[in-house]
C-alpha cells in the first residue's frame, strides 16, 4: 500500500490527543509542520501541482485556489504558520495555534475528500514519552 501524506495528519492530531501538560515547544511546532504537510501535499497530488522550485508551496495554494478557494485561504495560512513553527523562535507557538492548525489542515483534506480514515493510529506507546516529550 502505497504512503498516505493524510497519515501526517493523524500523526499530529496523535501527537495532539497524547501531549503532556503542558506541552513542549517542539512538540507543538512538530503538530503544526505535520498538519501543513498532510494539506500541502494532499492538495498538490490532488491538482497535479508539484511543491518543488522557489515558489512550488504558493504555487500549490494557487492551484488550490481555483478549486475552492476556502480550502486554499485554509492551506496559505497553514503555510504562514508553518513557517513561523520551522524557523522563527519567537513568538512561541500556542497548543490553541497548533489545534488551529489541525482544524485548518483537516478542512483543507475535507475539500479535497481526503478525510482522515482513523484519528487515532497509533498506540500510546508509540513513542518514549520519557525520550521524545520532554518539557
Amino acid at each position: 500500500m502505497p504512503f498516505d501524506h493524510v497519515d501526517f495528519f493523524c500523526f499530529a492530531q496523535w501527537l495532539c490527543d497524547t501531549k503532556p501538560d503542558p506541552p513542549s515547544k517542539t512538540l507543538l511546532r512538530t503538530i503544526v509542520n505535520r498538519a501543513y504537510y498532510a494539506a500541502l501535499i494532499s492538495a498538490s497530488k490532488h491538482t497535479g501541482t508539484p511543491t518543488t522550485g522557489l515558489s512550488g508551496h504558493e504555487n500549490v495554494i494557487d492551484a488550490l485556489h481555483n478549486i475552492n478557494s476556502a480550502a486554499a485561504n485554509k492551506l496559505r495560512a497553514l503555510k504562514k504558520k508553518r513557517v513561523e513553527a520551522d524557523y522563527k523562535e519567537s513568538p512561541e507557538i500556542s497548543q490553541r495555534e497548533a489545534e488551529i492548525s489541525l482544524q485548518d489542515s483537516r478542512i483543507v483534506l475535507a475539500a479535497l475528500n481526503k478525510a482522515p480514515i482513523s484519528l487515532r493510529p497509533y498506540t500510546n506507546d508509540f513513542l518514549d514519552h520519557s525520550r521524545f516529550l520532554k518539557k
